[in-house]
């Protein structure tokens, strides 16, 4: 009876052993089968509609570009990466433009491979992790955990620098060098799509997928599910204005960014349209409501009317700077008034005026939002309006 029983035990085992292989083998073909990009991809353009130049003077714009200039104390990615969105990575500083406080200046060029060859970024940063990790889909890059000022080798968000790179028009066929050797934008890419969650942080994400992708509307990951820029929308206009990274502000420039696409190859439904330019006149109703007298908002920008603030605040600074960058992209129709947006500048050029070394490397990265904020306001490049 024993050994019937023992028998019986055996066979069952075995059923759930194979099962389990089954189902693992199962789950490793539908965690390695999705659809690659492989025909090298251009990025969709999404400039500003029309020049916000009567706004902000070029005079103004250079005050706070010399803020921004790449020249920092100690090399941390987070900077590194917020210089690659503002100059670019063909950025050229000719003799004449130094920094004031006599730091050597980054080039675009290196820039670009502090955070695309692991080689440079090695002995640049210091760290023994890579930022760019080979997966069995493509290239991952490490996404820091801590504050803005505490991580140094990685970045923050997730997919803040493939973002990067599609606006500033890298094709897919762009490379890269991980510790394993050569890749290219499209590993990239190719990692992010198969291993996409609609959980995940989606405002860098989607605006990568939408310059690389249109006029696809739709991708499937690892696992064979199937989602389009519909859904992603969706998922940020559910939540409250004023809630997700960066005070809200990324949302909204994920909404501009993809109505521009939208514009040249439509990747949304005419309801979603709808209901996003809904969302961005509601965000600038608030802001016209909801500024400070020295034309400043923070955190409250949704709600209510800030208390005045003294020396340099870095929740002004950062909100004010990144709201300027999805409005400087819209019709007026989707703006607060100009009266409110020139308050706004004029905040920005006088909070960076005259910082010390030390407060331009602390605040670089508000910094280097509002100095692209006051470029796309006057639809220029940073390195034309430093040299102009």
């Amino acid at each position: 009876m024993n050994g019937k029983r023992l028998g019986a035990s055996l066979v069952v085992l075995c059923v759930i052993v194979l099962s389990t292989i089954g189902a693992y083998r199962s789950v490793v073909r539908s965690t390695g089968d999705f659809a690659r990009v492989t025909a090298i991809r251009t990025p969709v353009s999404a400039p500003p509609v029309a020049d916000l130049c009567d706004l902000v003077s070029s005079e103004e714009a250079r005050t706070v570009l010399v803020a921004a200039l790449p020249a920092w104390h100690t090399i941390k990615v987070s900077r590194v990466l917020h210089a690659f969105e503002l100059w670019g990575p063909s950025a050229k500083f000719p003799e004449t433009v130094v920094s004031a406080h006599g730091m050597r200046l980054l080039s675009g060029t290196e820039v670009k491979q502090v955070l695309l060859d692991h080689r440079v970024y090695r002995q640049a940063v210091g760290s023994n992790c890579p930022l760019l990790i080979p997966t069995r889909y493509g290239v991952r890059v490490e996404i820091g955990l801590g504050t803005a000022s505490s991580f140094a080798g990685a970045t923050g968000h997730s997919d803040d620098l493939l973002r990067a790179c599609a606006a500033h028009g890298m094709a897919t066929d762009a490379s890269l060098v991980t510790p394993l050797g050569a890749a290219t934008i499209a590993d990239l890419l190719n990692d992010s799509i198969a291993t996409f969650d609609p959980a995940q942080e989606l405002e860098w994400t989607v605006e990568a997928f939408a310059r690389y992708l249109a006029p696809q509307r739709s991708w499937e990951n690892r696992f064979g599910e199937s989602y389009d820029f519909d859904l992603c929308m969706r998922s940020l206009l559910s939540r409250p204005l004023g809630t997700g990274a960066c005070l809200g502000t990324h949302a909204l420039y994920a909404f501009a960014v993809l109505l521009r696409i939208d514009e040249k190859a439509p990747i949304l439904s005419s309801t979603v349209r709808s209901r996003v330019r809904v969302r961005l006149r509601d965000a600038a109703g608030c802001l016209a409501r909801n500024q400070r007298a020295d034309g400043a908002w923070t955190k409250d920008w949704p709600v209510r009317v800030p208390a005045a603030s003294s020396g340099l605040d870095w929740e002004a600074l950062t909100a004010t700077g990144h709201h300027l960058e999805w409005i400087a992209l819209l019709s007026d129709d989707l703006r607060p008034p100009k009266a409110s947006l020139r308050k706004a500048v004029c905040f920005l050029v006088a909070s960076t005026n005259g910082l010390s070394s030390h407060e331009e490397t602390d605040y670089y990265l508000p910094i280097a939002h509002a100095a692209r904020a006051l470029c796309l306001m006057r639809n220029t490049s940073p390195e034309a309006l430093l040299g102009g």
